[in-house]
């Protein structure tokens, strides 16, 4: 099928060379030889008289030309999978629902356990990848073909729908055993105890630690780790404090015999929401999953969860 003389069946090979960069990784994205997608890059680039890809030492980087196509290609195939091929009536136990869901793993350890539990109870087809968040989560939404991302409000964007699902807080957490710390802590001894934070890899600070430079706040960092579900493991054994969500101190306090104090000062909510792709507002699967995860975060609410 051409369209003015472009062969429409190459939208989707030219996708998939403008986000991987790479013909091997293309081809094997698209499930064929490294040889058919040798030749779709050839007729793409007899189409548009450009490279699209061209070597940059041992790798491949797009031309001027090909940036510009990026936003334009991935807008149009998701229109057309929204528009055109989603199907207007589904049912969830027959037909298979594939998801992929940007998550952090605060998120991991919290609501998704409960959202697994939630597909079997009811017998869902539902196929689901949790893919860990990023450093810019809305280009995962963008342009790696993630379906929703769970995110903290502060990581959102204005031009794709959200919804606000979860509220929580942060406390300070010690071990029962090892530490002096008891159910309250005061500004200084909370500010000279060596502390366990969450560093992400693909930042400069969680979002805990960024509200702490804005308010002024120093902790005398002792160890730092890229999970906050470590955290309370590694506290439990050692004689430092940290900082985390209640949820996921409340969830670890008994098992690792944790102390659980509130902070000795005024901090934010911590407000988690589920966003997704404006083209896909209208698309059915998508919004029954959502509201499925607002079910879950309403059973984590009210206790009724099993972990």
């Amino acid at each position: 099928m051409r369209y003015k003389n472009l062969d429409l069946n190459l939208l989707v090979a030219l996708n998939h060379f403008l986000t991987e960069q790479s013909v091997s990784k293309a081809a094997d994205k698209m499930f064929i030889t490294q040889s058919s997608a040798s030749n779709a890059l050839s007729r793409l680039r007899e189409y548009f008289d450009d490279e699209i890809l061209i070597p940059v030492g041992k790798n491949m980087t797009l031309t001027t030309r090909a940036k510009t196509l990026v936003k334009p290609v991935k807008e149009i195939l998701f229109s057309i999978d929204s528009k055109v091929i989603q199907k207007p009536f589904f049912d969830p136990h027959t037909d298979l629902l594939k998801f992929k869901i940007c998550v952090s793993d605060y998120t991991l350890s919290t609501v998704c356990p409960v959202l697994i539990n939630y597909i079997r109870e009811n017998n869902y087809n539902i196929h689901i990848d949790f893919i860990a968040q990023t450093s810019k989560p809305e280009f995962a939404l963008e342009y790696e073909d993630v379906d929703l991302l769970i995110i903290p409000e502060v990581y959102s964007v204005k031009k794709h729908p959200l919804e606000h699902v979860f509220e929580d807080d942060f406390v300070c957490i010690s071990s029962k055993k090892y530490s002096n710390i008891g159910s309250s802590i005061g500004l200084e001894d909370f500010e000279n105890t060596p502390h366990i934070i969450m560093q992400p890899s693909y930042t400069k600070g969680s979002v805990e630690s960024i509200w702490m430079n804005d308010i002024g706040i120093q902790r005398k960092v002792a160890v730092s780790c890229d999970s906050f579900s470590m955290i309370p493991v590694f506290v439990a054994n050692s004689n430092y404090i940290a900082t985390i969500h209640r949820r996921l101190a409340t969830q670890y306090a008994e098992n690792f015999d944790l102390n659980i104090s509130e902070l000795p000062f005024e901090f934010p909510k911590f407000k988690q929401t589920v966003q997704w792709h404006r083209y896909k507002e209208k698309d059915q699967e998508l919004l029954f999953l959502i509201d499925i995860i607002k079910i879950c975060y309403q059973r984590m609410v009210n206790n009724k969860v099993i972990l």
